[in-house]
């Protein structure tokens, strides 16, 4: 692995902690949204809200072995590349879960799901990558610096995601909330 100079590490990661950040405002963004949605467009019970948030989660678990294997084998620059148009493609599931609407609520929620399980196997692969990749150009010795700020990007995106999200909700519906989640995703790529 290579080192880096002691005055690179940190223009080096700020890159990185900008990918991070509006990755995960795709995560944020719908995060208090899905519950409303579920409960309240589609006229489902409160079991079906909580599948459909933690659908995420349990995928980002399953999926994170995957991603790092992926990025050992790859390398992180494919990796983070290819974990943008996952997180887009959730957030056009989350839409087109939108234009089926009541009519076909099963159908709704199908899609919903899909996108929930897209977003986190596109968590998983893009901070494992952003991690790695950051972490390779700062050096190993900046291995701290690099973890800290990639933490606080992702953290700083899902509470400026989840107050985006509920004001989206309440204004325009979770429509608004998966076309903006998507256009950040979109935008970075």
């Amino acid at each position: 692995m290579i080192e880096a100079s002691p005055a690179a590490p940190k223009a080096r990661s700020l890159s990185f902690v900008f990918m991070v950040f509006t990755g995960f405002l795709a995560i944020g963004i719908p995060l208090p949204a899905i519950v409303s949605f579920v409960r309240q467009e589609l006229g489902l019970g409160s079991t079906l809200a909580g599948l459909a948030f933690g659908s995420q989660s349990l995928a980002t678990i399953l999926s994170r072995h995957a991603a790092g294997s992926m990025v050992d084998r790859h390398g992180a620059r494919p990796i983070a590349l290819a974990a943008m148009p996952v997180l887009l493609l959730s957030t056009g599931l989350y839409l087109g879960s939108t234009l089926t609407g009541s009519a076909y609520t099963l159908v709704s929620l199908g899609l919903l799901l899909c996108g929930r399980v897209f977003a986190g196997i596109g968590e998983s692969f893009l901070l494992i990558s952003a991690m790695v990749w950051a972490i390779n150009l700062s050096g190993i010795s900046n291995s701290g610096q690099v973890m800290a700020r990639q933490g606080l990007a992702m953290f700083l995106a899902i509470g400026v995601g989840g107050f985006v999200g509920v004001e989206l909700m309440t204004t325009s519906g979770f429509a608004s909330v998966a076309f903006v989640g998507g256009g950040r995703s979109a935008w970075r790529r």
